[in-house]
């Protein structure tokens, strides 16, 4: 993949989570909000964040593949 668009970020962090835990997606798709961009300038490194609903081992499992798909992809493009 080249540099994702929001929504295709969403969906690979969605898929990666169902994956790594064998559960539905659609559990994940519930838990994980948008991929919102941020401004280049005040954030060198990434460019996006997620909104995280999930609590306790959700949580974490969550920000955990945030972080490895930020190793992957520190950057995503306007749609």
């Amino acid at each position: 993949m080249s540099t994702p668009t929001p929504t295709e970020l969403r969906a690979t962090l969605v898929t990666l989570i169902a994956g790594a835990t064998e559960t539905r997606t659609s559990r994940w798709d519930k838990l994980i909000g948008e991929v919102e961009i941020l401004p280049i300038v005040f954030n060198p490194r990434s460019n996006w964040r997620v909104a995280v609903r999930g609590e306790g081992d959700d949580r974490d499992a969550i920000e955990k593949a945030v972080e490895l798909l930020r190793g992957q992809h520190p950057y995503v493009r306007a749609e």
